[in-house]
């Protein structure tokens, strides 16, 4: 069974969170437009309490499409 929470936070280029996403074992889905940097690179962190047999998914586009 999966139960827990998760908290994925994608950070700005100082380490502040600019987008954060919660979830348990049902489904949480949130848009969101975050900057990369010039490189093209996001940086973010994952908070699990209690998560087992879950799983996270980060979908990318680039602006424009």
């Amino acid at each position: 069974n999966e139960r827990g929470q998760i908290r994925i936070e994608v950070l700005d280029d100082r380490g502040s969170v600019a987008l954060s996403v919660e979830g348990t074992a049902q489904e949480q889905v949130r848009p969101g437009q975050v900057r990369t940097n010039a490189a093209g690179e996001f940086r973010y962190r994952v908070r699990a309490t209690g998560a087992q047999r879950g799983e996270f998914q980060i979908l990318y586009l680039p602006t424009g499409s």
